[in-house]
């Protein structure tokens, strides 16, 4: 599992807003620790590599994404929620995977918006 960090904000106003983004990456943070080696060991038993095409509807950060793409699967995502999205997108540019394996929409509802390719 990757080793991460959970930020914790110090406000003196509990009330005080919190950018959706930082919220998206804090939360990220927790969901990974959790699920990572769920996704590990989920992908080793599928055998999911190079051959593998992946589509996640309601991507969220993008922890499952990264987890395929890093085994060479090519990877869709799909959110409603532009924060986790733009995370997501970023997450899988920063392993080195964005410019060949991952393609990303945004939607709500039924449709989908396709966005070019990450």
């Amino acid at each position: 599992m990757t080793p991460t960090l959970v930020r914790h904000h110090t406000y003196a106003d509990s009330s005080a807003p919190v950018d959706p983004g930082t919220r998206a990456r804090d939360w990220a943070a927790i969901q990974e620790r959790v699920l990572a080696p769920l996704h590990e060991a989920v992908f080793d038993r599928l055998e999911v590599g190079a051959g593998t095409r992946m589509l996640s509807l309601g991507c969220g950060s993008g922890l499952a994404l990264l987890a395929a793409a890093s085994r060479g699967a090519r990877v869709t995502g799909v959110d409603t929620d532009r924060e986790r999205l733009a995370l997501a997108r970023e997450r899988l540019g920063s392993a080195g995977r964005a410019e060949d394996s991952g393609t990303w929409a945004e939607g709500s509802g039924g449709r989908a918006r396709d966005t070019e390719p990450a």
